[in-house]
């Protein structure tokens, strides 16, 4: 998960840590050199298994792209 707003992204990490999983954030600049503005990674930890059962469990969609 991505997100410019640090807030947004330690909310989905409380929450994905009362549904077991463990995470990393990780911050780095905005691609776009126009912008100066940190973009926040959310990471979830564990292999394929936990990917597969975040998919299972939590059923996300993209809603937008940084592209």
């Amino acid at each position: 998960m991505v997100n410019t707003e640090r807030d947004i992204i330690r909310l989905f990490e409380k929450a994905l840590s009362r549904l077991s999983f463990k995470t990393s954030i990780h911050r780095h600049r905005e691609l776009r050199k126009d912008r100066k503005r940190f973009v926040y990674t959310l990471w979830i930890l564990g292999g394929k298994n936990e990917h597969n059962r975040f998919i299972r469990l939590v059923k996300p969609c993209i809603k937008n792209c940084l592209h």
